[in-house]
């Protein structure tokens, strides 16, 4: 294996790291929203989704989006 192959296997193998990490990251956002539109509370979407209140506060619904 020559060292660009190499090199070009090593960043195929980083980009799908990234990748499911934001694939993670994504479906925990999407379970918090679900969550918090459902009235569970921040502390409580906090603990079950490990992310933090400031991630969460983009996600509060507001009471238009409850109409």
């Amino acid at each position: 294996m020559s060292v660009a192959e190499k090199l070009r296997q090593e960043g195929q193998e980083k980009g799908k790291l990234m990748g499911i990490q934001i694939g993670q990251e994504k479906g925990k956002l999407d379970i918090a929203k679900a969550l918090l539109s459902e009235g569970e509370s921040i502390k409580r979407v906090m603990r079950l989704t490990g992310l933090s209140s400031t991630q969460l506060k983009g996600l509060m619904p507001t009471k238009w989006d409850l109409i």
